[in-house]
């Protein structure tokens, strides 16, 4: 019989993927959610301790993780219960805490990929993944720079009208990170003044570097693998 928890380990990084597309389709319909935006951090909280539990396998590192996780969710939370100019600070030590919390679960990611001698289904999940982490990662610190300073962008009217609370706006950028780092670029938001134009061609280039880099590796394990099953005795 199968053992149900070797399964779960076998597939965690399809569970998280799956989870990760749960997130980027209900993210932008929280207010059409029952609970609205507190449902929506619900679910946000879930998946940053998911991301602890799938992506970090070293105690340690995962003791480190949790322990970045923390103010990431709990900003979150008591951005409920504060406004005004204290809500906007506040709500730029969440989404640098979230960019904070994603570096650390990307370089793991990307470490365990460049460590691992075979190939297997739930290592390229896991690429995928790390992708798009790092294109969440990058919106939260458009979010946080365009909180502090709102002329670092020009946005189009129909874009910037829906960007009404913290939570909007992070849709928005989340939107315009995955633009650039797939560079596709629709020209909807644009970066007009630094840090904001430094941070976007960065961007762009970690994701034609993530892509060849990463894809480069998991063809050479293939081939690797492929060569030491060829050369095993039979």
């Amino acid at each position: 019989m199968r053992d149900p928890l070797a399964t779960l380990r076998n597939h965690r990084f399809l569970l998280l993927l799956v989870a990760q597309l749960f997130m980027a389709v209900t993210q932008p319909m929280a207010g059409m959610l029952a609970g609205g935006q507190a449902t929506h951090d619900t679910i946000m909280s879930v998946m940053i301790f998911a991301v602890v539990m799938v992506v970090f396998d070293r105690p340690r590192e995962r003791v480190v993780a949790a322990s970045l996780a923390l103010p990431a969710v709990g900003t979150r939370w008591w951005l409920h219960a504060v406004h005004g100019d204290a809500a906007e600070t506040l709500a730029v030590a969440h989404h640098g805490a979230i960019v904070v919390f994603l570096s650390y679960a990307i370089f793991a990611i990307l470490r365990g990929i460049f460590e691992e001698r075979s190939v297997k289904t739930d290592h390229l999940m896991g690429t995928v993944c790390g992708y798009l982490l790092a294109g969440a990662a990058w919106g939260n610190a458009y979010t946080a720079i365009a909180i502090v300073n709102p002329e670092s962008f020009r946005i189009s009217p129909e874009i910037l009208a829906t960007m009404t609370t913290d939570h909007d706006r992070a849709v928005a950028f989340n939107y315009f990170s995955l633009s650039t780092l797939t560079s596709a670029g629709f020209g909807d938001i644009l970066p007009t003044a630094a840090p904001a134009t430094t941070l976007t061609w960065l961007e762009a280039t970690f994701g034609q570097f993530y892509i060849a880099v990463v894809v480069a590796e998991l063809v050479g394990l293939r081939l690797a693998q492929g060569t030491r099953f060829e050369q095993a005795p039979s």
